[in-house]
């Protein structure tokens, strides 16, 4: 506890800094902590992005990190309070559980959901992280990466072994993510649950960009051939709605 105060401290001596950048003496200075300690945790800081510095021996601020996280934390109320209703609108006309997530670093984070109240049903907590390569949702915002930002998430994710069906070779994961791409609909087929699947599609901002997605989540008993076509209909017809509320 003792070594996250301290981070705390140096974060807040930095945002509350008129200047903005700082010398490792003068957070010191502001902190009350050693010369050792302070370069020590604003180390562990800049490695993990919070703080940045220009130049070795220059001077510390925070991160455009900072800037980023609270756009998105803005975005994604908004994108939910626009998304609502259409979660309900979808889950009631399928009587599955439906899900909007926001990309989170290399994960797609739940927002919000709706969620069925079928008696074998699909149980989403909002909060939750799911790992891109292997969900629908997740699916969505790898296939609208750039060729290196992609590239980048492929060296950095950790492709765990969640079922039989999940897709950890890379070259199998761009193919369907190529797919994913050409036909703006994503799925699960069991990839990181057994006897789950998911079907996703994006929401995309002005510049056609995905800022989320929306997808139906439920039991593979029920999310059969016959179905799967006018659900993707709706997803698209809601995602479509959205977007352009959201524009």
């Amino acid at each position: 506890m003792k070594s996250i105060n301290k981070a705390l401290d140096i974060l807040e001596v930095l945002l509350n800094n008129p200047d903005s950048e700082l010398r490792l003496s003068e957070i010191c200075q502001f902190t009350g902590l050693n010369k050792s300690t302070a370069n020590r945790i604003v180390s562990i800081l800049i490695k993990r992005g919070y703080v940045s510095q220009k130049e070795k021996r220059g001077k510390y601020s925070l991160s455009t990190r900072f800037l980023t996280s609270s756009g998105q934390i803005r975005q994604s109320k908004r994108i939910r309070d626009i998304a609502k209703p259409y979660l309900s609108k979808l889950g009631y006309a399928f009587n599955e559980s439906v899900v909007l997530a926001i990309r989170d670093l290399n994960y797609a984070y739940i927002v919000d959901a709706f969620v069925s109240t079928n008696i074998l049903t699909t149980m989403v907590a909002v909060g939750s992280k799911l790992p891109m390569f292997c969900t629908s949702s997740g699916k969505i915002f790898l296939a609208n990466m750039t060729g290196p930002e992609l590239e980048k998430y492929i060296a950095n994710a950790e492709f765990l072994q969640y079922t039989i069906n999940t897709i950890t070779d890379h070259k199998r994961l761009k193919a369907t993510l190529e797919k994913v791409r050409e036909e703006g609909v994503a799925y699960d087929n069991e990839e990181q649950w057994i006897g789950l699947k998911s079907i996703g599609v994006g929401i995309l901002n002005s510049e056609g960009k995905i800022i989320a997605s929306i997808g139906i989540v439920g039991p593979s008993v029920r999310l059969t051939g016959d179905i799967v076509p006018e659900m993707i209909k709706e997803l698209k017809n809601c995602a479509a709605s959205i977007s352009e509320a959201a524009d």
